[in-house]
């Protein structure tokens, strides 16, 4: 959600109120006895109208169905955003996600929309629709389950379908809870659905049903009929006059982390198609601020090219922003030509400022490549909005560094965006989670997190560097505003520092450093203790001395960052240092194993057919191959966890104080 928060905040800046013009409303013929509502809770976007829904229902309309599109996430925002301040947060900014999540969700958000939700029930419940589909993500599950239930207490016959991005990663447990999951591009499988339905054909004794499209099939994007918006109050939404368009579907890239590159093969639009879309909508609802939700808007470079130009050709009135790669290609000319054409920015997936963490990403950038889009950006006028993995498994603690320097070197270009998950997480759909080995992994999980299997990189240590990102951020000074996810307890309770010199700001070059200070010989706590010192090192290289303390505890972890970065881990680290480099760490710090800490790494043997998985697992190429491992195997896999939670306990207390000196110059080698 952080992402995709940061490109609306750009679009915000353009919003205004429209009016619809009716005169462009495409006619139906309404022609089948067989009817469908579209439904979406929160949480979700509350910026823009849900493109996948106006697409769905524009394409049943054209086949002669009836359909309905009920967005009660937007309504629920407007409910709720006179509660912000009794509720001490927005339910609806990335970093308070995990509100929407269990026990928690019931107990401070419920009450503000339980009127609401059961008169939206009655609405449904009225209309007795033959089929109810639901739109799935990972904020809104729980929500999307109660109210099918509910629903179902009532409309016995009527069919419940689930589909949205949440039917490749948790297939199984949506289809014990309705009749039909569609998998994978819906806009074949629906008119299929619907057409069983209509015709009688459809076997209720086979539910539930799992819809899935071929594996090799590519659906074209230039025959959609235009979106359906007509069912939205255009002016509920933040951004009246936004919407959400695709150029492509899929990705020229096999990310090693990524999810969305094997949900479905890479395919471009034509530009001429995208341009006569956007321009009708233009014309009917006044939408003039596009956000493109392919996985890259920049996947055919040359098409791109094209688009652009036939924007300026036809002096087309509009603003836009899309995911991009990051590009060498895309060179100064290039880069004017994007602005011309009205793009905003780009939000790239940088990852991190390490060539050969990139490698093993498998990006197919430098750094290099990065900076240059950096610098061409800001000459031209395109903003950066970056995202980046903090601790991906390879992940060391200089080429974290390497990151910061990345960025700090590139503070006052186009970057307007820092964005960045709590930790590093990886879904089935992953190479990484089919293969963790290739990655130094355990194919077991530690406390919920990822860990290495010479246990230098673990839910402790990583807490250390994810609040050492967040430090990084609130302290970062640029010519401009750099917007990131504000934790508002974390300058006050998780940190405090002190400067020599606040005006002091120095250029860096990259470095190799080594950061294994601390050696008590025990890979596990030496590596908690000295992740703070990376960050360390950064910031008296780019501001010179200063006084550091960070604190810690599962209580102020699971306030500001959630369950998935809340180890046990209690105390605090101290750190001072002068200009010249002399410098002394004053460590206490203490952590507990909970209970059942080690657990086996499912993915590793659960061999779901969920084609994004297959492909996942493929490109991953285990070495007990592509068949899953044996019974056996499994076996040894699940014995080895619960031995490990048996015999080892890898809590520790660490009390000690270590000196150095950092003034004596060293053959840092510079990677620029």
């Amino acid at each position: 959600m952080e992402r995709e928060d940061a490109i609306l905040k750009g679009l915000l800046e353009i919003a205004e109120k429209t009016v619809v013009n009716d005169s462009y409303q495409i006619p139906y013929d309404i022609n089948k006895e067989t009817d469908m509502w579209f439904v979406v809770l929160p949480q979700w976007s509350e910026k823009l109208p849900p493109f996948n829904l106006a697409r769905l229902s524009s394409i049943l309309l054209t086949e002669g169905y009836f359909t309905k599109c009920l967005d009660l996430n937007v309504k629920a925002w407007n409910i709720l955003e006179q509660y912000h301040d009794e509720l001490g947060y927005d339910p609806w900014d990335g970093a308070w996600t995990f509100k929407w999540k269990g026990q928690t969700y019931w107990d401070e958000l419920h009450p503000y929309l339980n009127n609401f939700l059961n008169n939206a029930l009655q609405e449904i419940i009225k209309a007795k629709p033959k089929v109810v589909g639901f739109s799935v993500y990972w904020t809104n599950t729980q929500l999307v389950f109660w109210m099918k239930n509910e629903l179902k207490k009532y409309l016995p016959d009527t069919v419940f379908v689930a589909g949205g991005p949440s039917t490749h990663s948790d297939a199984e447990n949506l289809l014990q809870n309705f009749d039909v999951v569609i998998v994978g591009e819906a806009e074949k499988l629906i008119i299929t659905l619907l057409d069983s339905i209509e015709n009688e054909t459809l076997d209720k004794n086979e539910y539930p049903i799992r819809l899935t499209q071929p594996s090799n099939e590519r659906i074209d994007l230039n025959i959609h009929p235009i979106p359906n918006y007509s069912d939205f109050d255009i002016n509920d939404y933040k951004i009246p006059n936004g919407m959400i368009s695709e150029f492509s579907r899929g990705c020229v890239a096999k990310c090693t982390f990524c999810e969305e590159t094997h949900f479905w093969n890479f395919r471009q639009r034509g530009y001429l198609s995208l341009v006569d879309e956007l321009e009708h909508l233009n014309k009917q609802f006044g939408m003039n601020a596009v956000w493109f939700v392919d996985s890259l808007v920049n996947g055919s470079i040359k098409e791109l090219r094209m688009f652009c130009e036939e924007v300026v050709k036809r002096d087309l009135k509009i603003q836009w922003f899309g995911f991009g790669r990051h590009d060498k290609r895309m060179d100064l000319e290039y880069m004017h030509l994007l602005k011309a054409s009205g793009c905003v920015g780009f939000q790239y997936g940088s990852e991190s400022g390490n060539n050969r963490v990139l490698d093993e990403i498998n990006k197919r950038i430098t750094k290099e490549d990065m900076e240059q889009n950096f610098i061409d950006g800001a000459i031209a006028g395109v903003e950066s909005i970056t995202g980046w993995i903090i601790s991906f498994p390879t992940e060391k603690t200089n080429d974290f560094v390497d990151t910061l320097t990345l960025i700090w070197r590139n503070r006052n270009t186009s970057i307007t965006n820092l964005i960045a998950g709590t930790r590093f997480h990886y879904g089935p759909n992953t190479i990484v989670a089919q293969n963790p080995p290739k990655f130094g992994l355990m194919t077991h999980t530690y406390e919920g997190c990822h860990i290495r299997e010479d246990l230098t990189m673990s839910l402790p240590s990583v807490t250390v560097r994810g609040k050492c990102w967040s430090l990084f951020c609130y302290e970062l000074k640029a010519n401009k505003t750099i917007h990131f996810a504000k934790r508002p307890n974390f300058p006050k309770e998780h940190y405090s520092i002190k400067y020599n010199n606040r005006k002091r700001f120095s250029n860096l070059d990259f470095e190799e450093f080594d950061y294994n200070i601390y050696n008590s010989n025990r890979p596990f706590v030496d590596s908690t203790i000295n992740e703070l010192l990376g960050t360390c090192r950064f910031l008296w290289r780019s501001r010179g001395g200063y006084k550091l303390q960070m604190n810690f505890s599962k209580e102020l972890q699971l306030k500001d960052f959630g369950p998935s970065l809340a180890p046990d881990l209690k105390g605090r680290l101290i750190f001072e240092i002068t200009d010249k480099g002399d410098w002394v760490y004053d460590i206490d710090l203490e952590f507990k194993q909970e209970p059942f800490a080690w657990q086996p790494l499912s993915y590793v043997y659960e061999w779901s057919e969920e084609h994004s998985v297959k492909r996942a697992r493929k490109h991953a190429k285990p070495e007990w191959g592509t068949d899953g491992v044996t019974e056996e195997k499994k076996q040894e896999i699940i014995s080895e966890a619960a031995r490990m939670n048996r015999e080892l306990d890898l809590s520790f207390k660490v009390t000690d104080v270590i000196k150095g000196d950092w003034s004596v110059k060293t053959k840092n080698k510079s990677l620029f």
